[in-house]
């Protein structure tokens, strides 16, 4: 009677150890940057959601690349405009430089005073709508590179999350999140109990003992 006692509380204690063991790990689920309370009101499975995510950062990734060549684009109009423009600057003052008397621009024969005339030549050319056009695109870009970044986190937490769930639900590729969440939920439930009946078991191992003793 006391060997068999003892073995069938050494068989549960192993039981009771190794629900603990799962409650732990799914307790670590916590531990991730995941909205639990957004992925509750999902309705697709763990998978479709990875997938998901997996398929949005492909998209942003390529409207983030056509951006960036538009961006580039405008840059180097810009590069090429402000160096044709700076030529044509100095071609003009080198011109006034030897008519100190004109009162016609060098280069389209509009009758303009020479003082004016070298002032607007030392002013900004460039087109203030491009500025804008690429200030917005560039605004964009950041958008966009945050909006990466977050998948890209999400994503990484999801993967974490199914390696943990994949181990202690095996259908749970079948499962939505609310369901694969509700099921971890009942099991966190449990462990008051778990632990109640651990140290019920231990009290009767601890009794076992001294009687063997």
């Amino acid at each position: 009677g006391v060997i068999e006692a003892d073995i069938e509380s050494m068989v549960d204690s192993e039981k009771i150890e190794a629900q603990l063991l799962i409650i732990n790990s799914l307790k670590d689920l916590n531990n991730l940057e995941l909205d639990i309370i957004k992925l509750k009101e999902e309705s697709k499975t763990l998978p479709e959601l990875m997938f998901s995510k997996e398929s949005l950062i492909v998209t942003n990734n390529d409207l983030l690349k056509e951006l960036q060549f538009e961006v580039k684009k405008l840059q180097d109009n810009f590069s090429l405009n402000e160096r044709l423009i700076s030529e044509l600057k100095n071609l003009g003052k080198e011109i006034l430089k030897h008519k100190p008397d004109s009162d016609h621009c060098p280069l389209c024969e509009q009758q303009i005073l020479h003082s004016e005339l070298l002032l607007k030549l030392e002013s900004e050319f460039t087109s203030d709508n491009d500025k804008s056009i690429l200030s917005i695109k560039n605004e964009k870009i950041g958008e966009l590179k945050e909006v990466i970044f977050q998948l890209e986190k999400d994503l990484k937490e999801l993967k974490q999350y199914e390696i943990v769930v994949s181990n202690y639900l095996n259908n749970y590729n079948q499962l939505n999140l609310r369901e694969i969440i509700e099921k971890i939920e009942q099991i966190l439930g449990k462990e008051q109990a778990v632990l109640k009946e651990k140290d019920t078991i231990n009290k009767t191992l601890y009794r076992i003992t001294s009687i063997g003793g």
